[in-house]
């Protein structure tokens, strides 16, 4: 339920912005399915909706998905009534990193191996990472806590669809440039 409410509300945002962003071009019934695709990848993320509903005047909302799966740097404005620290996501995740403590850091580039959930335990095997750690992880948005229809089970975990490719960049420029996660483990060790 709470999923579809959230999805619900990241595609109205997405029609509202849409509207503002190509009055004269309406989203068709037929575009639904391509605005809710956008809507999971960002993981309805509200900056990087509007972001991308901002292509609408030259992007089809079928190319605007294409865009967001290849290119991180795709969702960007060069709008001038936009704060310089919203026109893009790269920005955004910039000053998320900077925020972390380099405890954090490494820990975060570390989780980037997961492209799914994990529990505490298996991010304290991979990742070394504490308690305090997740919990500021997960106050600073950068970690999402997810809910399970099991209320006994473990809580699970789950980097941003968005933020992942962008730490797993920092844990590549951190090891000397070596894209392989596992690589970049054994070294920040």
């Amino acid at each position: 339920e709470k999923a579809s409410s959230e999805t619900y509300s990241a595609i109205q945002l997405f029609l509202q912005c849409a509207r503002r962003a190509a009055p004269d071009t309406p989203i068709a019934t037929a575009d639904l399915a391509n605005v809710i695709s956008i809507c999971q990848l960002v993981e309805g993320m509200p900056l990087a909706i509007e972001l991308a509903a901002a292509w609408l005047p030259v992007l089809s909302c079928r190319q605007i998905a294409q865009e967001i799966r290849g290119n991180l740097d795709f969702l960007t404005t060069s709008v001038n009534d936009v704060p310089a620290r919203q026109r893009s996501l790269r920005i955004v995740f910039d000053q998320v990193w900077a925020s972390l403590s380099p405890g954090e850091q490494v820990t975060l580039a570390r989780l980037t191996v997961f492209h799914g959930f994990f529990d505490r335990d298996a991010a304290v095997k991979v990742a070394g990472a504490t308690l305090l750690t997740l919990s500021s992880l997960v106050d600073k948005s950068v970690l999402r806590r997810v809910t399970t229809a099991d209320a006994t089970s473990a809580p699970l975990y789950a980097l941003h669809r968005l933020f992942r490719p962008y730490a797993a960049q920092r844990l590549a420029s951190r090891s000397g440039g070596r894209t392989s996660a596992r690589t970049g483990i054994e070294m920040m060790a």
